[in-house]
């Protein structure tokens, strides 16, 4: 199955292919529209603007202050409705 497909592939990349430009470009500001909503809801969540590309500061985002909300979480004294807010947030961010 994947030799038939490997000859087409390989006669298109030869050939090339016609793709419409003013396609491209309204498919590439429909994505980046996304891209940003997405970005923007990821800095709500977390509380602060970061590079998400980093795997550095993304790692303090999701690893130091989450431990941080947790050990607050294990101690039952001061387990309150905003804790329990803050930890479904960090869920949804996970999600993203």
């Amino acid at each position: 199955m994947e030799l038939p497909l490997a000859n087409v592939l390989a006669k298109m990349e030869i050939a090339g292919i016609k793709v419409k430009g003013q396609t491209l470009n309204e498919m590439a500001v429909e994505n980046q529209a996304v891209i940003d909503k997405l970005t923007q809801e990821i800095y709500e969540m977390a509380g602060e603007e970061f590079n998400i590309n980093s795997p550095k500061q993304l790692g303090v985002i999701l690893f130091e202050k989450w431990v941080y909300l947790w050990n607050t979480l294990r101690k039952p004294r001061q387990v309150t409705q905003q804790l329990w807010m803050s930890l479904n947030v960090w869920h949804q961010l996970l999600q993203l």
